[in-house]
């Protein structure tokens, strides 16, 4: 699994994402057919490599791999009325009033609801990522990597 984040400034998703692709797969992006599963989920036609893009403020963040993956870059927030609509008991205790801890937690969510497909009508609240112990070391199964990037919290779930 490989992540690139980049400024909107100098590229969008698609592009990032067909440089990335091109890459793994020695196809040249033009030649990259990229459609939408009935879901909304972008694959690659023909070629074994997953990928998931995800955008916020002036930025862009892609994820490639040969299993499905989901990625989210969220800038650093805290949304107290959101946070009891889709946390647990439990993350809410891990989060408390901080915001970095709210976007790990909504970051892995919205990742793993990338990766399974649905997006967030998956009910972000029967994704656990957290207890009062701090964030899981994988989430509903699935390897993760969450990093404080700045302004921002980037997380990607990933099938390993």
């Amino acid at each position: 699994m490989r992540f690139e984040t980049a400024s909107l400034a100098e590229t969008d998703g698609e592009t990032l994402a067909r440089r990335m692709l091109a890459e793994e797969t020695g196809l040249s992006p033009a030649a990259l057919r990229i459609h939408r599963a009935a879901n909304g989920k972008p694959f690659v036609e023909n070629a074994p490599v997953c990928f998931s893009i995800s955008h916020a403020g002036g930025l862009v963040l892609c994820a490639v791999h040969d299993k499905p993956v989901g990625a989210d870059i969220e800038k650093i927030t805290l949304r107290p009325a959101v946070m009891r609509r889709v946390c647990t008991p439990e993350e809410c205790a891990y989060i408390g009033d901080d915001a970095v801890r709210f976007t790990e937690v909504w970051t892995r969510k919205e990742a793993f609801s990338k990766l399974d497909g649905r997006g967030l009508s998956i009910g972000l609240i029967s994704v656990p990522t957290a207890d009062g112990g701090g964030l899981f070391p994988r989430v509903c199964g699935c390897a993760v990597q969450t990093a404080v990037f700045g302004a921002y919290v980037l997380s990607i779930v990933w099938k390993d």
